[in-house]
């Protein structure tokens, strides 16, 4: 194909929206030079599509399971790496071989629906940040960390020239993570998680879990005491706060939508309103984790909780299916703290059963926003109702709030109950009888 040409990208031009090229195993980064070749129909649309204007292509992950809805729209991971063609050749058969630059990590927002194959999504273009820190600190630990390269994964250095030619260049902390990790072979799953970080030093210290993993030793003790000093459990000896996202998270899919450097600026500014020193070691990396959680936390603003209710088996059940005792944990909008407790749901199949896990997902779901328990009830009744088209629909949600039980009335031990019937256990007196006698047993 030749030398690549040098085009210029201007950030403050891109239109917010990003042709999205899913695979499902490459993780593209920002800063570097991925070869391509595009066979499909739907992609060899996208790419003409691109060489016609913007020449950009946002390379997006795959959630797993893709496999099973890859003609449609697969899950994507969060976010994806924004890249430009900066060269193209086409073969006679309409194939194209391509070399893309990485530009930058674009976030996905939703999904268009072009009267085209390929597939296009909002697409908010996102740059580097870092708690504040001195400069001489990061050129330290940049030196450190590309020596720890050299004597860990040698290997790597002599196979990949942009990595030597890396080592002895100016590079900055952030673009030094992104090229090591899409050099190193590390986990797939790492490598997404790596690409879903905006924030630089969390990058690192994803970036030396995944040495850790690939050689079994520790980067140098430089890299190992800046781990150790954010507390980061993953990589220490113990102590500090636990980062649950490094042990827990695996291929599980990332939560998307969520804007975590605002919430980590927000944090610090609480911190430092209710007289704390938001740098203090204890204090640094509370922001990052305080984001993480909600991300978790408020996932479900995010994802339709209906996709968990497509899938029907025909039955001529026609008596009451419940399902009791189903733990949550929510967060009350009033004062943001949590609630948490037991859901029972119960229904009178019309012709059509659904499995008895997918209602515990649904609850999963929406108990993971902001909101009140009646406006949590009322919503998985309706649910329900509107996706299996039941005879009738019971959801009891019992609840210990924690804005009673630690602040104001101080109150440990009070109970909410909520409930919300249709069909005919709202019009039909013995049939609600019927279901509050299946939930409660008769104890209540």
């Amino acid at each position: 194909m030749g030398t690549p040409n040098d085009f210029s990208f201007d950030p403050a031009s891109f239109s917010g929206q990003a042709r999205l090229f899913p695979v499902p195993n490459l993780v593209m980064f920002p800063h570097v030079l991925q070869p391509l070749h595009i066979f499909e129909s739907r992609y060899r649309e996208m790419t003409q599509d691109a060489l016609n204007g913007d020449r950009l292509i946002a390379m997006a992950v795959l959630q797993p399971g893709w496999e099973a809805e890859y003609e449609s729209r697969p899950a994507l991971y969060p976010v994806a790496c924004l890249g430009q063609i900066v060269q193209s050749q086409q073969l006679e058969d309409g194939r194209y071989h391509l070399l893309l630059q990485g530009l930058g990590r674009v976030a996905l927002g939703e999904e268009l629906n072009p009267p085209r194959a390929f597939r296009v999504a909002k697409a908010e273009l996102r740059g580097d940040y870092c708690l504040p820190e001195g400069a001489t600190h990061r050129r330290e630990l940049k030196r450190e960390l590309l020596d720890s390269v050299r004597h860990s994964v040698p290997e790597v250095v002599k196979q990949h020239v942009q990595v030597e030619e890396m080592l002895g260049a100016e590079t900055a902390l952030g673009v030094l993570a992104d090229l090591l990790a899409y050099s190193l072979p590390i986990p797939l799953s790492l490598k997404t998680r790596i690409l879903c970080e905006f924030n630089i030093d969390r990058r690192i210290e994803l970036y030396a879990l995944g040495v850790l993993a690939l050689t079994g030793t520790q980067l140098n003790d430089q890299v190992h005491r800046y781990m150790t000093s954010r507390n980061d459990s993953a990589l220490s000896n113990g102590g500090g706060c636990a980062d649950d996202d490094l042990e827990t998270a695996g291929d599980k899919p990332l939560g998307s939508g969520v804007d975590h450097a605002r919430i980590e600026r927000a944090v610090r500014e609480i911190l430092a309103a209710v007289g704390e020193d938001p740098d203090r070691e204890g204090l640094l990396e509370t922001p990052a984790r305080v984001a993480r959680m909600y991300a978790e936390l408020f996932s479900g603003l995010h994802e339709d909780p209906r996709i968990h209710l497509q899938k029907f088996f025909t039955e001529k059940y026609d008596e009451v299916v419940l399902v009791r005792d189903i733990s949550f944990n929510s967060m009350c909008e009033h004062h943001m703290l949590p609630f948490m407790g037991k859901a029972h749901i119960g229904y009178v199949p019309d012709g059509k059963v659904i499995g008895l896990s997918k209602l515990a997902r649904v609850v999963d779901v929406v108990a993971r926003r902001p909101q009140v328990q009646e406006r949590m009830t009322e919503t998985v009744a309706d649910l329900l109702v509107e996706e299996l088209q039941v005879k009738g629909v019971a959801v009891v949600i019992e609840a210990t709030h924690s804005c009673m039980t630690i602040r104001g009335i101080r109150k440990p031990g009070s109970l909410c109950v909520t409930s919300a019937m249709r069909g005919l256990f709202r019009s039909n007196l013995s049939s609600r009888s019927e279901v509050m006698t299946l939930i409660y047993g008769g104890n209540r």
